[in-house]
């Protein structure tokens, strides 16, 4: 490059250049990264392999310092000869600290979010800026697969065997609440059946008292009656030869 390096950096668009100058190009946009089957190893001693993925762009204010530190190499090649081969081992630094299960999957946010800082911490000496980064396919070595699935069935086993253990407290709940509702109405069936019974014995009683009652003021009152009755069927028809109420008493009777 006749006159050296040149301290202007062109911006994004249509640009003008001399033919005796030559441009590196760099995109400033997002750019994606992508490892396929990276073997990492774990806290555990096991390995795994998986997809690794990163989105980064390279920073727009520090081209001119790219490109002294690349010795001009473009972006292509600073992705392809630079970052791919460094991505696997540092992000297996973060792997390394958690077990096979947690990279699997019980931690595996978490993770996401260690690798893309310590990835970000990184490369941000090279000028490059991380923006994301997704660790994907995860798959651990046969045994340990087997492990997580013998598990898994396991834990699906336990949470049957409780929903099982659960309906049937449940169905055995209601039963009993069946069983002391239809107690609550026999009982309430029962009392009405002894209140209907005690009213009917008390409503016949005083039927019988009244009746008794009546019967007596009707015997009361046919007595002076019967009594009047009774003269009336013995009187011969001959009135009372003697009559008064003091002396003399006179006789009609013939002599």
């Amino acid at each position: 490059l006749r006159g050296g390096l040149k301290s202007e950096t062109l911006g994004q668009g249509f640009k003008f250049k001399s033919p005796l100058n030559t441009v590196t190009k760099y995109t400033v946009a997002t750019e994606q990264a992508f490892v396929k089957d990276a073997e990492l190893a774990t806290k555990d001693g096991k390995n795994i392999v998986a997809d690794i993925e990163i989105s980064y762009h390279f920073e727009a204010d520090k081209i001119t310092e790219l490109f002294n530190k690349y010795r001009a190499k473009e972006g292509k090649q600073i992705l392809n000869e630079m970052m791919i081969p460094k991505i696997p081992a540092w992000t297996e630094e973060v792997t390394s600290k958690y077990t096979v299960i947690e990279v699997y999957g019980e931690k595996r946010e978490e993770i996401n979010r260690a690798v893309k800082e310590h990835l970000k911490n990184k490369f941000q000496e090279f000028y490059i800026f991380v923006e994301t980064t997704n660790l994907s396919n995860v798959t651990p070595d046969k045994i340990t697969l087997e492990m997580i699935q013998n598990t898994v069935n396991a834990e699906k086993k336990k949470k049957l065997v409780t929903i099982k253990k659960e309906e049937a407290e449940i169905i055995s709940e209601r039963r009993l609440i069946a069983a002391d509702n239809e107690k609550a109405v026999k009982i309430k069936n029962a009392e009405a059946e002894a209140q209907a019974i005690e009213m009917k014995a008390e409503a016949e009683k005083n039927a019988t008292f009244k009746e008794a009652e009546g019967n007596e003021k009707l015997a009361k009152s046919l007595d002076s009656k019967i009594i009047e009755y009774n003269k009336i069927n013995k009187w011969n028809g001959i009135l009372p030869q003697v009559s008064g109420n003091s002396s003399p008493i006179i006789d009609f009777r013939k002599e």
